[in-house]
């Protein structure tokens, strides 16, 4: 007869916190990441995420880079609140990713991440992510969570808009005119999953071209306030990233970054997102690219993040 765990035994209560903290069952995108093997304990958190085609970088290759980066924002969190050994209000404030290899096509990644050390409201945890075939060391990361403290029950909700506000600082989300779908970018993200799963669309406007994210739930990182994920931002800065490398060079593929670096600046809202870069450095060896994303205005970042590429073959 199969063994039946009590309610009330210890691996239940771990279970119950965990999917609790994973956003209780409804959260769309963990879902969709389908992490296996998931245990969380003591500040530790490991977890298999299983390979699938959609989040491949090619059609011949393995995860890509962008869903390794969400991954490791979903189980940094996580850390957190097994540290806690609770559900507490966190943020994301900063995430730098290196990329040390690409999976291999049909390879799943072995995550292991840790709440390392708790300084007041900050708390910071590091990761890495291993190939479950070889061991192999793929990817890295470093993290800053606030820790933030609930609003009193009695605590009165102040308006955010004053009669001097303006429409860059009120809610409206942004609106792009006279804009154009970038051909170059839609081509060479055509034999990228991750790239067409993510759904985001190069547009070409009088200001420059301009990432675009519409809404859906599958992006949704925080089923309680209804905010972005962490990684779907710093996967639509890269977007843009890639973009800017396109635009100039008219490359037929999109390029993998070597590391990024993600700034976490305001919390985001159930709408669509924007994201621009800027070309910092275009080398033999190496390119640098700064990108900022906003949901209300370029002038208003939600987040900004610097990426490093390879070189290009000459």
């Amino acid at each position: 007869m199969p063994h039946k765990t009590s309610p009330h035994s210890p691996s239940h209560k771990k279970s119950s916190q965990t999917k609790t903290a994973m956003g209780g069952g409804f959260h769309s995108l963990v879902n969709a990441l389908n992490f296996k093997d998931l245990n969380a304990d003591g500040g530790s958190v490991t977890a298999t995420l299983p390979a699938d085609a959609n989040f491949s970088q090619t059609a011949h290759m393995g995860l890509a880079p962008s869903i390794l980066t969400t991954a490791l924002d979903t189980l940094l969190g996580l850390s957190v609140y097994s540290k806690f050994q609770k559900p507490v209000p966190i943020a994301t404030i900063d995430l730098s990713t290196d990329f040390m290899a690409l999976l291999d096509e049909g390879v799943d990644a072995k995550i292991r991440t840790s709440c390392d050390f708790i300084s007041d409201n900050v708390a910071f945890v590091s990761g890495t992510v291993l190939s479950a075939d070889t061991s192999q060391p793929i990817a890295r990361g470093n993290a800053k969570f606030i820790i933030k403290s609930k609003r009193p029950n009695h605590a009165p909700e102040l308006s955010r808009k004053t009669p001097e506000t303006t429409q860059a600082d009120s809610d409206a989300p942004y609106q792009m005119e006279n804009a154009s779908v970038n051909p170059l970018f839609e081509n060479a993200k055509q034999n990228h999953p991750f790239a067409t799963w993510l759904g985001a669309h190069l547009m070409q406007t009088r200001s420059g071209a301009i990432m675009h994210l519409p809404f859906s739930d599958m992006i949704i990182g925080d089923p309680v306030i209804r905010a972005v994920h962490g990684g779907m931002l710093a996967s639509l800065m890269e977007m843009a990233a890639a973009g800017a490398i396109i635009t100039k060079t008219g490359i037929p593929d999109l390029p993998a970054p070597l590391s990024s670096t993600v700034n976490y600046l305001k919390r985001t809202t159930a709408t669509d997102c924007f994201a621009s870069a800027n070309i910092i450095r275009f080398g033999r060896n190496i390119i640098v690219i700064h990108a900022r994303c906003w949901q209300q205005a370029p002038e208003i970042p939600v987040a900004s993040a610097t990426f490093l590429f390879k070189g290009l073959p000459s």
